[in-house]
């Protein structure tokens, strides 16, 4: 994960100094989107279900 971060944790920082991002602490805000996006892709069946959406466009 060290290399991964590396890379991420000056994006994150670069982005928040451009007000692209929220300010929060770099790593905290990476994990916090890590969960959201596991959260989504985990709600995706139900999404679908309660959307009515077939997934096809």
């Amino acid at each position: 994960m060290a290399p991964l971060l590396g890379r991420l944790i000056p994006q994150i920082v670069a982005a928040q100094k451009q007000g692209l991002l929220p300010a929060a602490d770099p790593i905290l805000f990476h994990y916090m989107m890590v969960s959201l996006t596991a959260t989504l892709s985990g709600f995706g069946p139900e999404m679908q279900a309660t959307s009515g959406a077939t997934g096809r466009r």
